[in-house]
């Protein structure tokens, strides 16, 4: 079974935070569940983006030109000059992506009219009682006003941005919770993309697994559809599907909001590979990525391999059975009278 071509990154794949930080505090998520990380918090600078560009431009791999997504774990649509860092991108005639909770956008106009090319919008739930456990800290009503808007705006403005909304399923939220959000997302005529939620960042998990769950991350786990040990079990069974010692996730060019450079997107508060992204060659920075600590344990519990969905019929397979289970053991509501 091969793995899917999408979760396969390369090296024109650049992912740039342009915010350190996030206005939620998911319990899957480093920003959320990373107390006392070291990561820096604060916003990137326009100059700074800039001189990046025309390193990321200069030693582009090929063959074809990097695909820029302005967000690695921070949230780009808090910068207030978020739309001129699409600008930006879109001026040297590249791709330009973006992710968001869709909270609280500053100009959801002003980026629109930018042109980005791709917007992918996390959610995990229809109403707050649901949304609100796995998205902490977030207003889904905001959410569902802000994609309307969204529609709104890209019609107003002959924009044909990409929307994918990103639904994350857990125990908790894939029964009505799911339909009611896919339906309103085909309605929006924006795409809607199931997925198993995954916790982050793999050097937390690996602690998880490796040494027990603390009682503080137990209820995250226990929402888990596929739990720790079993996705671990998934992926080694799938490990052959990769040459020994590789991980496709590693060739992505990955930079912090103060220009450092990072071992991977599943990593969250491990030291960088480099602080300046600028001044250390591209080849240098991937041989320091091969040796970096973290990389050993994380591919000794398949994290990279759960990373990449390898083995998704299987996971869907088993996720499955998990949910069907749980559906049936439910109590059922009770006869109606016919008296």
């Amino acid at each position: 079974m091969s793995l899917d071509p999408l979760w396969l990154p390369d090296g024109n794949d650049v992912f740039l935070d342009i915010v350190g930080a996030c206005n939620l505090s998911c319990p899957s998520c480093g920003q959320g569940n990373s107390r006392g990380a070291r990561r820096f918090r604060g916003v990137m600078q326009l100059p700074l983006f800039e001189r990046i560009l025309d390193k990321v431009e200069a030693e582009a791999p090929g063959p074809g030109r990097p695909r820029i997504h302005l967000f690695n774990w921070g949230e780009p649509l808090l910068h207030p000059r978020a739309p001129d860092f699409v600008r930006a991108v879109k001026a040297r005639g590249l791709v330009c992506r973006l992710s968001s909770n869709l909270v609280r956008p500053r100009d959801l106009r002003a980026v629109v009219e930018a042109r980005p090319d791709w917007l992918r919008v996390s959610v995990s739930g229809f109403w707050q009682s649901t949304y609100g456990v796995t998205h902490r800290g977030g207003d889904v009503a905001r959410v569902k006003d802000n994609l309307r808007t969204l529609r709104r705006l890209m019609d107003e403005l002959g924009v044909p941005l990409h929307v994918d909304v990103n639904y994350h399923r857990y125990r908790h939220n894939c029964a009505e919770d799911l339909v009611a959000m896919r339906n309103l997302v085909e309605e929006l005529r924006f795409s809607f993309t199931p997925v198993w939620a995954i916790p982050a960042p793999v050097e937390k998990v690996v602690r998880w697994l490796e040494e027990g769950v603390p009682p503080q991350d137990q209820p995250l786990v226990d929402l888990l559809v596929i739990g720790l040990e079993e996705a671990r079990e998934i992926s080694l069974r799938h490990a052959g599907e990769l040459p020994a010692g590789e991980c496709p996730l590693g060739r992505m060019v990955l930079i912090g909001a103060d220009g450092s450079a990072e071992l991977c997107c599943a990593t969250y508060d491990v030291e960088p590979v480099a602080t300046s992204y600028l001044e250390v060659p591209a080849p240098e920075i991937a041989a320091r990525k091969l040796r970096h600590p973290a990389c050993g344990p994380c591919m000794r519990n398949g994290l990279h391999l759960t990373g990449l969905y390898a083995g998704m019929a299987e996971r869907d397979a088993r996720a499955a059975a998990v949910l069907e289970a749980q559906f049936a053991a439910l109590p059922s509501a009770p006869a109606a009278s016919t008296a």
